[in-house]
């Protein structure tokens, strides 16, 4: 039933693809309420699993064959995606709606297909002149990144969200809000569920924004967090409380410069283990710049607490900077470019599950540099070219990576 239902979402798929003829592209609006698309990746990823460079071809083989046997550490891989972008207004109410689906082929570690999903939905009601309130939901489903776990599994995460916001406008340049947001992360790893989380969290704001564009607020959150497949006497906690406040900001200098992040401090506690709390000044401050009407930067850099989502019991905290730039070379092309590195300092005892055991702190440093170019043959066709390269340096040397990606698609939306 599996095997049938794949074959014919590929097939109907490939069907969008055949029908996607030059009259069709040519009608399509940007405006309309209901935008479908379809495109095709092909990729080669030198490094699937996130294997060490250390390790021998025989180790690389037996750790591969877990979960892909006869595999490759190196593979090509197709994906089909289509989805749709839905916008519908009825007077004060509007409904927003960002629908994907993707076919995920390996060509030599076949074990690893799956279909992926990213869907989020929301509606938003303007009661008054004053208030607006909002209600939505978001669900993913993909394939884990490898590269946090010794042994590699087909790991499939499920990420879903709901949400609910209000807003009151004091006047037309203050406003306040408040929200409430259930999160859930699941594997279908049955050994990595003592990593699923759920987490119900709470915020309030107050903003002053000006028409010129210039912004300042304050923002405070509350979030209770739970492993529901933890055993604390095994894995020391099942629970975590975290507190932020931040000051936030935008500044326009001029039509060409633009300021915007946030200064505040972060506090979360385990309450049955107060070695992996931390407390501590966060930040976030970019400038974007346009030397060109063409050509845009933007550069940024933060501290804060984060978390791989797949290993979400174990928190670092992340120093990084992001250098993002984008070039319109002509009418059909397209240039952009991204570079990024952070430094990931471990909280608590670097990774061990019981304060009994006394190892130095994990420490990662992560480099990761991308460019791509795009070609626009008709205003809704694209053709890109894009290549990526990540490292990752860790002290601990199972956990250190190095890959180079490299993806030729075509995307079409109707």
């Amino acid at each position: 039933m599996v095997f049938g239902t794949a074959r014919a979402f590929r097939l109907l798929l490939r069907c969008s693809l055949a029908c996607m003829t030059g009259p069709a592209w040519a009608v399509a609006d940007k405006t309309d309420g209901f935008q479908p698309f379809v495109s095709n990746t092909f990729t080669y990823d030198t490094n699937v699993f996130r294997l060490p460079s250390s390790l021998t071809a025989a180790e690389a083989n037996a750790l591969i064959d877990n979960v892909s046997p006869g595999g490759s550490k190196a593979d090509f891989i197709n994906r089909l995606s289509a989805g749709a972008k839905v916008r519908w207004y009825s007077g004060p109410h509007r409904v927003n709606m960002n629908l994907g689906v993707d076919d995920n082929i390996f060509v030599r570690n076949t074990a690893l297909q799956n279909v992926s999903t990213v869907n989020d939905a929301s509606w938003i009601w303007d009661v008054s002149r004053a208030w607006s309130t909002q209600i939505g939901a978001e669900y993913q489903q993909y394939l884990n990144a490898f590269g946090n776990y010794v042994i590699p599994r087909k790991d499939m995460l499920t990420n879903m969200a709901y949400f609910g916001k209000v807003k009151y406008q004091l006047s037309p340049d203050w406003r306040m809000g408040a929200g409430v947001r259930w999160d859930e992360i699941s594997h279908s790893v049955r050994n990595r569920r003592q990593n699923d989380v759920q987490e119900l969290s709470e915020t309030a704001e107050v903003v002053y924004q000006n028409a010129a564009g210039n912004s300042a607020g304050i923002e405070y959150r509350h979030g209770t967090g739970f492993y529901p497949q933890r055993n604390p006497a095994k894995f020391s906690f099942d629970e975590y409380d975290v507190n932020s406040v931040k000051f936030v900001g935008g500044y326009v200098f001029s039509a060409k410069t633009r300021f915007d992040g946030y200064v505040g401090y972060l506090a979360q506690s385990f309450a049955q283990a107060p070695w992996f709390d931390y407390s501590g000044c966060i930040w976030r401050l970019g400038v974007e710049w346009l030397p060109t009407d063409k050509a845009s930067m933007k550069i940024s850099g933060w501290q804060n607490l984060e978390a791989y989502q797949d290993v979400a019991s174990s928190y670092f905290v992340g120093n990084g900077v992001k250098l993002l730039s984008k070039w319109e070379a002509s009418r059909k092309v397209e240039i952009a470019g991204e570079f990024s590195w952070e430094s990931r300092n471990y909280v608590g005892d670097g990774g061990g599950n019981s304060s009994q055991i006394q190892v130095s702190r994990r420490v990662d440093d992560f480099f990761a540099a991308q460019a791509g170019v795009t070609y626009r043959p008709v205003e809704y066709v694209d053709v890109f070219l894009t290549y990526r390269y990540e490292k990752r340096k860790v002290n601990r040397v199972f956990f250190n990576y190095e890959y180079d990606g490299i993806s030729l698609g075509v995307a079409l939306r109707f």
